[in-house]
């Protein structure tokens, strides 16, 4: 199939929710995400790797079944992985992960290369990188996608946030995603300050990005570009939880970015797909 090759490169997790396993994981939630809404023109891939166990079995049979190429995920002896997830009064997550487990271990190979330089968009984040093996295939991937959208997601999971990770991947991105509560930690880790709104003007010009989002939970969305800025208002809804809002408003970004909308567009639109996945959780 022609079209554009989008990439997810990071973790594949099993959330351990109250009400049982979703499948999950931030590279592979945006994949999923992007296959649904792209899968008719684009090819959607994820590499991450998986165990040699029943939950990683059971990870390919996710991906493929919502359109998601499992080509690059590799198989290793260290368990899939897996997060304990909690969510507070009004549904926002808290996650506890598992040490040392598949998405730890990936390693460089020439087929990495190929894809690396074949795609049109790679998102990844901070999580994905806090092992030195998966950092340094992550990093080395993002960077030979010389001529795609590569999004940073920064969603920081403590105690697994290193700030010199973030900043080299900061460096790398084009594009960068973050939330309300990331902005001010992103804003001193570049050496600016501010109102919200005025850090996130500045981090956008210091680091000379193409767009920087930052999500706002109930009030939506700003997105921002050399066009200037796009403030979309989320609609009144009552969400069950957020897991995977974040990741689906990436992947309406990227499909946004891609199909050359406007600036307000793109955003109305990452916003309204967040929003669908709060409401439907």
């Amino acid at each position: 199939m022609d079209g554009p090759v989008i990439v997810g490169l990071g973790e594949i997790l099993w959330d351990m929710l109250p009400a049982g396993p979703r499948f999950g994981g931030a590279p592979a939630n945006f994949a999923c995400a992007a296959a649904r809404l792209m899968g008719d023109f684009a090819q959607i891939h994820l590499v991450s790797a998986v165990g040699q166990d029943a939950l990683g079995e059971q990870a390919l049979t996710e991906l493929q079944g919502c359109g998601v190429g499992t080509d690059h995920i590799q198989s290793n002896p260290w368990p899939t992985g897996q997060v304990h997830v909690s969510l507070d009064q009004s549904g926002v997550a808290e996650y506890e992960f598992g040490d040392d487990q598949a998405w730890d271990h990936l390693c460089w190979t020439p087929a990495l290369g190929r894809l690396a330089q074949a795609c049109q968009a790679v998102c990844f984040g901070t999580l994905g990188q806090r092992s030195d093996a998966s950092r340094v295939v992550i990093e080395r991937f993002a960077s030979a996608a010389k001529q795609a959208w590569r999004v940073f997601d920064v969603n920081i999971r403590e105690p697994h946030f290193s700030m010199p990770i973030a900043l080299s991947s900061l460096q790398i991105a084009n594009v960068v995603k973050l939330n309300e509560d990331e902005l001010p930690q992103v804003a001193a880790l570049v050496g600016v300050s501010g109102s919200d709104l005025e850090m996130a003007k500045q981090i956008r010009q210091r680091l000379q990005l193409a767009y920087l989002a930052v999500t706002r939970g109930p009030q939506g969305a700003w997105l921002l570009s050399e066009e200037g800025l796009s403030d979309v208002a989320a609609p009144p809804i009552a969400a069950s939880n957020t897991v995977g809002a974040g990741d689906a408003f990436t992947a309406a970004l990227v499909q946004g970015l891609l199909e050359g909308k406007s600036l307000t567009r793109i955003n109305e639109q990452a916003v309204a797909v967040a929003s669908a996945v709060c409401r439907d959780n």
